[in-house]
């Protein structure tokens, strides 16, 4: 399992281990080296195109490729349209609890649309 998210890689990470996903695609925030050569700090500047959208399609396909998986045989799920190219990349996509514009496109595809259930 891949958690694939436009927030913070430090900050998925911990969530990931305790799902017991493989992987994480995620932001990663750019380092350089502290005030008088001190601890590292973040720069505030995103390393790489942001995870979201479009990117996360280039992304989950570029992991598949480097792992030699199989995009059609891969299960995605999202929850907003910006998940879209994501969900279009794999073979079995899953729209859960989406927004508007998300639950039409699933519905028409005829994606499986999941209630979230906390």
């Amino acid at each position: 399992m891949v958690l694939v998210t436009g927030a913070l890689d430090f900050m998925v990470r911990p969530v990931a281990a305790r799902l017991g996903a493989d992987d994480v695609i995620a932001n990663v925030l750019g380092e350089a080296a502290g005030p008088g050569g001190g601890p590292a700090v973040f720069t505030g500047e995103l390393v790489g195109p942001a995870v979201a959208d479009g990117e996360k399609r280039v992304r989950v396909l570029a992991w598949c490729r480097e792992r030699g998986v199989d995009p059609a045989a891969c299960h995605a799920f999202g929850d907003s349209f910006g998940d879209l190219a994501m969900l279009e990349s794999v073979g079995v996509p899953h729209a859960v609890t989406p927004d508007r514009r998300l639950r039409a496109i699933a519905e028409e595809r005829g994606w499986a649309v999941l209630p979230w259930r906390g």
